[in-house]
């Protein structure tokens, strides 16, 4: 769907059709991540309860399941759940920037470091602790980003090539790597669709519509719908 005249594909009709196709996904379970990250308190409040009799407790009671699920899961759930909600906490309550830089280095390695955490998780933390300066990114993102890269490659001067997600086994600076290049070309879409449609998409906007197009199916349906 290209209008005459403009250079990016209009997402509208993609991002609209993204309740019907993931119903799971929709406004409702988002805002009670957002709603759920936000109750988390600071640093020392979270590394306070964890050490108490009860947050030790709690944790006892999660282990046997976690280490239930790992034993036959092939994506393994992190074992030291401590660990894991210190780090998310930390995110959480850092200041965002532009592209992961200056102290979010060091928590993005810790977290992709972490068992059970590739870029799609890591991306999703990321983002449900500061939902305006980081996307989420998976397989479905990148095979949009790649179509639409192929089509409008005008809109991307300083882009040689659609961002792709890292080997499983990647070293944590090259997933951090990919991360970045996911952001540039996202900001670099959203901009563009925002300018040439009058939108005003964020990361979550996109992701909408990005989650419909990136399928074959769902791309065709809205299609054929016009």
């Amino acid at each position: 769907i290209k209008i005459r005249g403009q250079k990016v594909i209009n997402l509208e009709p993609y991002k609209n059709h993204f309740p019907n196709a993931y119903p799971n996904y929709a406004d409702g379970p988002y805002r009670n991540i957002l709603e759920l990250i936000d109750l988390i308190p600071k640093d020392e409040e979270v590394a306070e309860i964890l050490s108490s009799a009860d947050g030790q407790n709690t944790l006892a009671l999660i282990l046997p399941i976690v280490m239930i699920k790992n034993y036959k899961s092939q994506i393994p759930f992190p074992p030291n759940l401590s660990e894991v909600v210190v780090m998310i906490t930390q995110i959480k309550n850092h200041d965002p920037d532009i592209g992961v830089q200056n102290g979010n280095v060091a928590l993005f390695e810790q977290l992709i470091n972490t068992t059970g955490f590739q870029l799609p998780t890591v991306s999703a933390v990321f983002h449900f602790s500061h939902p305006n300066a980081y996307p989420i990114v998976d397989k479905i993102t990148t095979r949009a980003c790649t179509r639409i890269h192929e089509n409008h490659p005008d809109e991307f001067p300083n882009i040689n090539a659609a961002p792709t997600l890292p080997a499983q086994m990647a070293g944590a600076a090259h997933k951090l790597e990919c991360y970045r290049n996911f952001i540039e070309f996202l900001n670099v879409l959203k901009d563009a669709h925002n300018n040439q449609y009058q939108t005003d998409y964020n990361f979550r906007d996109l992701d909408k519509a990005l989650m419909v197009y990136g399928v074959d199916a769902l791309r065709q349906a809205v299609e054929h719908a016009e």
